[in-house]
């Protein structure tokens, strides 16, 4: 298939030209099984464009922001890149050995291939792998049983909702200070 790249104005009034953008793209591309599947995709994508795209729009210090589409092996691929800060790591649940800080890109030899806790509910968990000074990885977890004393929405509830909603979502920084996130999700149960 043919990729498809799109520059937009880092403005969050763009946020619904994004989201038409790339429902466009994925109807164009996908023959879905029927109505239903496709209402279910397309929801879960929305949900996802969303959020990823208003923290580039709020956390990235950039005036455009490139967007490019592909379908690739049975997955929709999504990579938006940004001049930006760099993601933070910022654990929200720490585990025995780790202290608590914050992380920017370069991200230091000794918490390569580390995982940390971006995010915990009730019901997830989301993790943040460290692959390499500049380079994560990002997987939810549902968690065996409700913790109920959780009761306010926890700091990169965005994140959990990307990588719950996709079934890979990753972040590098390019040696030019560019930040770009990277998600792929399936169309193989949808079509």
């Amino acid at each position: 298939m043919d990729k498809i790249t799109l520059y937009v104005p880092s403005k969050i009034e763009n946020i619904h030209f994004v989201s038409d953008v790339t429902e466009a793209f994925s109807r164009s591309r996908i023959k879905f099984e029927n109505e239903f599947r496709e209402t279910e995709f397309m929801t879960d994508l929305k949900l996802i464009i969303y959020e990823l795209f208003s923290n580039c729009v709020l956390h990235g210090k950039t005036e455009k922001i490139k967007i490019t589409y592909d379908i690739v092996n049975n997955h929709l691929e999504i990579k938006i890149e940004l001049v930006g800060k760099g993601f933070m790591i910022k654990p929200v649940k720490l585990l025995s050995h780790q202290k608590d800080l914050s992380y920017y890109p370069p991200y230091p030899a000794e918490i390569h291939n580390d995982e940390f806790i971006l995010y915990h509910d009730s019901e997830n968990e989301v993790i943040c792998k460290v692959l390499g000074e500049k380079e994560l990885f990002f997987k939810c977890i549902k968690l065996p049983e409700e913790n109920p004393e959780i009761e306010n929405l926890p700091e990169h509830f965005g994140i959990m909702l990307i990588t719950s909603l996709s079934e890979h979502f990753s972040y590098t920084r390019s040696e030019d200070e560019v930040d770009i996130f990277f998600l792929k999700k399936s169309i193989k149960e949808f079509i």
